[in-house]
């Protein structure tokens, strides 16, 4: 499979291309830094670019009236490049909603400040303005709202009792050499941090989900090479872990329905899981599934059923479950949809 190319945009010297063009040489990068376009000519990250053999283009914001005439020439530009992924490396020109959207998802930016705090300029110097202790660096997915896009990592650096702006400015931007391409990597391969992926996700559906609607989530993630489950649950039933003695345990670890805020934040969740062990997902309609006088089926009762059970083959836990719901509902009709999954740990 070919690697994913990349058009980076700079617009000075161009230090964090050039922290990715080394990790691309040193095959850390899993992708191909293919073009890189600057709205300078003067840019010295130019001649970075073309001694590693990218092809370098520019498109000069002062040879166009308006923002929106440079946005057209800047993306005819971009495609040319058919990139996967865009990269902002320093380019400091606001990009306007209609060019953001182009490359929405795959448009990433650095910014030298720990967003959401000291948006936009000078932020080293407002930084020691407040006294903070710690400051460091942020790569987001690029939005319409300036540096408020969701953060895919960060880095934390201390701020020194000697500190002037020069000399956090250096710190920081060592930090962002090593951030960067560690966050284009993560897009390349396709593995985001559970915790930034569902954040992600969280706010794009806050952005275009109708008023009043969200969405319940589980999200898991199992190395059996580690014997570990790594989860977020988003506002959705617990999934019943059940351990080869017969102990259940319910996954809570996350944090509200996606959807409803768009700051949540999410925990994420970690635990063995170890052969022998299983792992039940459902839906609402097992635990609401209800019998002709009204009474629920109920999570005690499923999580009783789980306990006694789960020693068979998932398959045959599924089919036992399914029909104690058909038998406790006898001719009531079923009014939800059911969902169940179950996983089996065989281990090595």
């Amino acid at each position: 499979m070919p690697l994913p190319r990349i058009t980076v945009l700079i617009s000075g010297r161009g230090s964090n291309l050039a922290a990715l063009l080394e990790a691309e040489k040193n095959g850390s990068l899993r992708g191909i830094v293919h073009t890189v376009i600057s709205n300078r000519a003067d840019a010295a990250g130019l001649a970075i670019a073309l001694a590693h053999g990218a092809r370098i283009n520019v498109v000069d914001h002062r040879a166009h009236a308006d923002r929106n005439g440079f946005d057209a020439a800047l993306a005819e530009a971009v495609d040319a490049g058919r990139p996967d992924l865009v990269v902002l490396a320093g380019f400091m020109r606001i990009l306007g909603p209609a060019f953001v959207a182009r490359y929405a998802d795959r448009m990433l930016n650095i910014h030298p400040s720990l967003l959401p705090a000291y948006p936009g300029l000078h932020t080293h110097r407002r930084a020691l303005d407040d006294g903070v202790r710690i400051h460091g660096c942020t790569v987001h997915f690029v939005t319409a709202d300036l540096d408020h896009g969701p953060i895919v990592g960060q880095a934390v650096v201390p701020v020194l009792p000697d500190d002037d702006e020069t000399k956090l400015a250096a710190r920081v931007l060592a930090a962002e050499h090593r951030l960067l391409p560690a966050a284009v990597r993560a897009f390349c391969d396709g593995r985001w941090p559970i915790r930034d992926a569902i954040r992600h996700v969280n706010q794009s559906v806050v952005r275009t989900a109708s008023s009043g609607k969200f969405i319940t989530l589980f999200y898991g993630e199992i190395d059996p090479g580690n014997a570990r489950v790594r989860y977020i649950n988003a506002g959705h039933n617990y999934p019943l872990l059940r351990r080869a003695d017969g102990g259940v345990e319910e996954l809570r670890e996350g944090g509200t329905p996606l959807g409803i805020f768009e700051d949540a934040d999410y925990d994420q969740g970690e635990i063995s899981f170890r052969p022998g062990d299983g792992l039940m997902l459902y839906s609402d309609g097992i635990s609401e599934a209800i019998d002709t006088m009204g009474t629920e089926f109920g999570e005690e009762r499923l999580r009783s059923l789980w306990r006694q059970r789960g020693h068979r083959p998932p398959a045959d836990v599924i089919a036992l479950v399914l029909e104690d719901i058909a038998s406790f509902r006898g001719d009531a009709a079923q009014s939800d949809d059911i969902t169940l999954v179950v996983v089996g740990s065989r281990g090595g």
